[in-house]
Parts: structure tokens; sequence; C-alpha cells
């Protein structure tokens, strides 16, 4: 009997250091889009002969490219703590690592932080954390990868700044790493009704758009090792009943523009990995596994034009003055997502149309000195 076009499953296990999954294949929701493409490096085959028939090729070391799309949400909350996100396996093959963080809401936060500054506690006489972002208000938002949680009513330090600590929220945090030694493989099963593709020691890339009123797609694509498919009965699996959050009231702040005044429709982003097969005569397909090499993140924005005392691309793009962005997806406590990029620089400036309004197309390379060029926080 023929398969079902309809019927899909996915399933991602996280390797360890001897390339094979410890505990259970965890299920994934996939979008439609999802693929594993087997590819091969094709040997021709030159041999003089009478004739100019064609002898035939072979197919050397293979593996399978995989499309993976997944909706971006967090992995909500269990008893007050922030769980892993469903993606959290493929994030991994990403070259990222997941740590500990908190959002800790402040009053009195005063001008004088910095990106990446210590938080020191001078009630506790310790080091809170490092800040990644801050959002001014009346109860401002502190974005920490923590070192010692504070307590509500502590004083806190941050460059020249104080604030007093009024409520803590539980994170996680995504950020990049060129320390091979805590870079993730994957494997992936893909089951296409009865047959299944099992791709081994695969690494990963992402890309992402935030588009005002949609929900969000991490668009994962993964290299990994080739294994012959088989007829497999197709296994149970359960998804969760949680939504994607919309696009929408998401604070995003590009630098000093002002909001206010002017709407952003559109935030694009591509971690950009440079995905590097790995020979080896003893592996037998010839082929080890595949290695992030080099990552070179880049994205775009698109603001609504104003007049250049308000907001002036062209003195960013002249001078390579870098501007800082952030979003967060979701408004309940658990299902959160926040982007920060710290420090980008436009590449370009186009002009084009929005509702009428004129608005900007911002290309942007994505920059940073010590792996601090990309943070998402779950919270």
């Amino acid at each position: 009997m023929s398969n079902s076009s309809k019927r899909r499953l996915v399933l991602i296990g996280l390797e360890d250091n001897t390339g094979a999954v410890s505990g259970p294949m965890q299920v994934i929701e996939t979008l439609s889009g999802f693929d594993m493409k087997p590819v091969g490096e094709t040997i021709t085959r030159d041999v003089v002969r009478p004739s100019m028939s064609k002898t035939g090729s072979m197919v050397g070391a293979k593996n399978f490219d995989i499309t993976l799309p997944m909706e971006l949400k967090a992995g909500g909350l269990d008893g007050g703590t922030v769980q892993q996100p469903e993606l959290h396996a493929a994030l991994l093959a990403c070259g990222l690592v997941l740590q500990a963080a908190k959002v800790i809401h402040v009053s009195g936060l005063t001008a004088g932080y910095s990106f990446q500054d210590t938080i020191d506690n001078t009630t506790a006489s310790n080091t809170a954390g490092e800040l990644i972002h801050a959002v001014m208000g009346t109860e401002s938002e502190l974005y920490v990868i923590v070192e010692n949680e504070p307590a509500i009513g502590d004083e806190l330090s941050i460059g020249t700044a104080t604030a007093t600590v009024t409520s803590i929220e539980d994170a996680l945090v995504c950020r990049p790493t060129s320390n091979r030694t805590d870079f993730k493989k994957v494997t992936v099963h893909g089951h296409y009704d009865g047959q299944r593709r099992i791709a081994t020691h695969a690494v990963a890339d992402l890309s992402f758009d935030w588009s005002a009123g949609q929900s969000v797609t991490a668009n994962f694509t993964l290299k990994g090792n080739y294994d012959s498919p088989a007829d497999t009965p197709m296994p149970d699996a359960e998804y969760s009943d949680a939504f994607p959050a919309i696009v929408e009231s998401a604070g995003m702040t590009l630098d000093d523009y002002p909001t206010d005044q002017g709407t952003i429709e559109k935030l694009s982003f591509s971690l950009s990995n440079e995905i590097t097969a790995v020979p080896d005569v003893n592996s037998p397909s010839g082929r080890d596994s595949y290695r992030i090499s080099d990552r070179a993140p880049t994205g775009s924005i698109d603001p609504e034009s104003l007049a250049l005392n308000d907001f002036n691309p062209f003195e960013y793009w002249e001078n390579g003055n870098k501007a800082a962005i952030f979003a967060t997806l979701g408004k309940e406590l658990g299902q959160r997502v926040s982007i920060v990029l710290p420090a980008t620089q436009f590449t370009s400036i186009s002009d084009k149309e929005r509702a009428g309004s004129d608005a900007y197309d911002l290309p942007f390379d994505v920059t940073g000195k010590s792996d601090n060029e990309f943070f998402l926080f779950f919270h």
C-alpha cells in the first residue's frame, strides 16, 4: 500500500560525546515544509572504452539535507521555573548554549548602565549577574545572565546606575558559543507514514522573521549523516496544545528610534552558520560528521521614515555606528521569547512604501566581540 503524504512525524535527540542519543527521542511539532532530502557526491567514472556509451557513476559520501520549520514558542512554567522550549535540541545544534537567566524587575533605575555591565548586589555584597538588556519604565526590566539571584528589596549597582529589586521572573537564555567542546549534534528521525529516514551527527542553521500580526516560524536547516531508510511503523505521538504567540505589543526597539512616532513592521534574522563536512577514511561513508566552522549573522529591519532629527539611519551607515535591537514575542509568563541584538551595523539603506508612508529597508550585520552578538530569552 502506498504511503500517505499527510502522515509525517519528526523525532529529535541530542547526541552525547560518543555520538549516541542518551534517553528517548523527543517528538517535535514540525510545520508543513519539513523535508529530509538524500544528497550524495556523484563520482563519475571515465573509463577508456571502444564506444561512447556511458559506464555509469557511483555515489560517494552521502547525507541528508533537512528542512525543519517549527513555531517559535517558549516551553511554559512548572512551579515558577521556565521549562526548555520544544525546539531546544535544534537550537543547541546551531552552536548555541542554553544558560540560566532572570528577568529582574526594578524601580528607580537611573542612567549609567551599559551592555554586559556587571550587576553588583550591594545589599548582599555579591555579584547578581551580567546585564544583557534593560527596558526602562516605571518598573524597569533587566535581562540578566544570573550568578547569584537577588532578593526583593535588594539594592543593585550597574555601572554608575542604581536600582531596587521589586520582583524576579525565571528565564533561560540561548546564546552563541565558539567553544567546540560545547557544540552539540542531533539525531533526527523523519517518519514518512511507514518509511523512516535517519540522519545522525547533524548540525543546524537558523533563521526567522518577526512580522506584525503573525506568528513566528523558526526555520532550521540541518545536514546530517545518511542512513538507509527502512519500513518502520510510525510511533505514537502527543503534541502540546499551546499555540504560538502573535507578534503584537512586542516592545520592539531600534536603538534611539522613537516608536511613539513611527512604526516597525518586520524584523528578520539569520544565524548564517557555515556547515562543513568532516571527512574520515575510517567512517563507513567516508564522512565522520558535520561541523559548524563559522557564523556570520545578518538581518534586516524596516522602520518608518521620520525627520532626520528624530532618526537618521544615514549617520549610522556613514559612520559604522552600531544599533541595539530588542523585541518580545508573547505576553504570558513562561510563554515569552525576547531577542536581543546588542550591536547591529546597517550595511545599506533602501526606500520602500508601507501603508502610504515612506519606510526604510535596513539590512544589517550582527556583530560581537566574545560570543555576545545574539541572545534569545525564554521567560
